[in-house]
């Protein structure tokens, strides 16, 4: 059984839009969700809800951002051939509408090669 990914940089915030549902688990940045996929009991991820913004560091500058997490994952899946690193369900929870319909695009085309390279493992999946 997958993983249930809930990524927000305020994940941990209680009783928010933001804080993590119950059921799954809370990651704040790109490079934790990096850090987990590579591990080598990684089980895959069965559901994924992504937030476009993902914060600011000290400086100002702006950190990965939730496209661009879906870019590493779809890269990780093609390159690895492994459909454990795209999620089975992908949500989007950004208040952000230009980059929720973008991120649902990306998933939605991410979704259809997955298909063509792997026609049997994601025949039930859904995005």
């Amino acid at each position: 059984m997958g993983m249930k990914i809930w990524l927000d940089d305020h994940h941990w915030l209680p009783g928010t839009s933001k804080s993590t549902p119950p059921g799954w688990n809370g990651i704040g940045s790109v490079e934790e969700l990096m850090r987990i996929i590579e591990h080598l009991d990684f089980p895959g991820i069965d559901e994924m809800s992504f937030d476009w913004d993902l914060g600011r560091d000290p400086s100002g500058g702006q950190f990965p951002d939730g496209s661009m997490a879906m870019e590493l994952l779809a890269t990780r899946a093609k390159e690895k051939r492994d459909t454990k690193y795209w999620p089975k369900i992908v949500r989007v929870h950004t208040t952000h509408i230009e980059w929720t319909l973008t991120m649902i695009r990306f998933a939605q085309e991410t979704k259809a090669e997955l298909r063509k390279m792997f026609p049997d493992l994601l025949a039930s999946a859904t995005t």
